[in-house]
């Protein structure tokens, strides 16, 4: 490589345009610096976003277990009260179905 001719190809270009080059680079290396930080500020929200959901998931999943331990309980609940009517029915030589009938009423 001659590096005087590149020295001469260099010198023979205008100082207007190695300015015009750096502030491209500079102008470039900015917007690159801001789409970095924009990134990084919605992946942090994204992270917060998805804490906050698995939060709300866990509570949601212990309210149901809440909820579905009362529903047992009470189907428990209803369902001794059936079977002790079905049983009062059998140890008296009484209709099973006519009993159970008016049990529905007395468990609710």
């Amino acid at each position: 490589m001659n590096w005087i001719a590149i020295k001469e190809f260099l010198g023979g270009i205008p100082r207007e345009v190695y300015y015009i080059v750096g502030a491209v680079l500079i102008v470039l290396a900015y917007g690159q610096h801001q789409y970095n930080s924009g990134k990084d500020a919605v992946l942090e929200r994204l992270k917060q976003a998805q804490i906050e959901a698995q939060q709300r998931a866990d509570e949601a999943i212990e309210s149901a277990d809440e909820s579905s331990e009362e529903r047992a309980l009470a189907h428990a609940t209803e369902s001794a009260a059936l079977t002790k009517v079905i049983q009062d029915a059998q140890s008296s030589n009484s209709n099973a179905i006519d009993a159970l009938l008016g049990g529905l009423s007395e468990a609710n």
